[in-house]
C-alpha cells in the first residue's frame, strides 16, 4: 500500500470521535452534593448542586449563572463531610443558564482526604 492510499484508508474508516482516544486526567463520577461558591472579589455566594465529581474538579448546576471566569472558594457538602478548596470557575457553556465547571486548585491534605474518600466510595473501593 502506498503512503497516499494508506492515509486515505486509515482516515476513511474512522468514525467520528475515534481519531483521538479519551484523554481525561482523572475519571469522572456521577455525584449528588450541595455546593456553595463564594466569589471573594464580588462578595457574592452562589448555591448549587454538584452532579459530576473527579479528582481534578466538578460540574454543578447553580441557581445563578456564573458570569465570568475566575478564582472562587468552593464548599461541597455531602452528608456530614465537607470539602473546601479554591477553584477556577467557568460557565459550562454559553447556552447553559446555570451550569458551572470548577477546576480544583492546590488543596490542603485534609481536604484532599475528604475528596479521595468520596471518589473511592464512588469507584467501589
Amino acid at each position: 500500500m502506498t503512503g497516499e492510499n494508506m492515509g486515505q484508508t486509515a482516515i476513511g474508516r474512522l468514525n467520528a470521535g475515534e481519531r483521538f482516544p479519551e484523554r481525561r486526567a482523572a475519571p469522572r463520577f456521577e455525584f449528588n452534593a450541595h455546593l456553595e461558591i463564594v466569589d471573594p472579589l464580588e462578595q457574592i455566594k452562589i448555591a448549587g448542586q454538584v452532579t459530576v465529581l473527579s479528582q481534578k474538579g466538578c460540574f454543578a448546576q447553580t441557581q445563578t449563572r456564573i458570569q465570568d471566569r475566575g478564582v472562587v472558594r468552593a464548599r461541597i457538602r455531602k452528608d456530614d463531610a465537607v470539602f473546601e478548596t479554591w477553584a477556577w470557575a467557568t460557565p459550562s457553556r454559553p447556552d447553559s443558564e446555570t451550569g458551572v465547571v470548577l477546576v480544583f486548585m492546590d488543596m490542603p491534605p485534609e481536604q484532599a482526604e475528604v475528596l479521595t474518600g468520596w471518589l473511592g466510595a464512588l469507584a467501589g473501593r
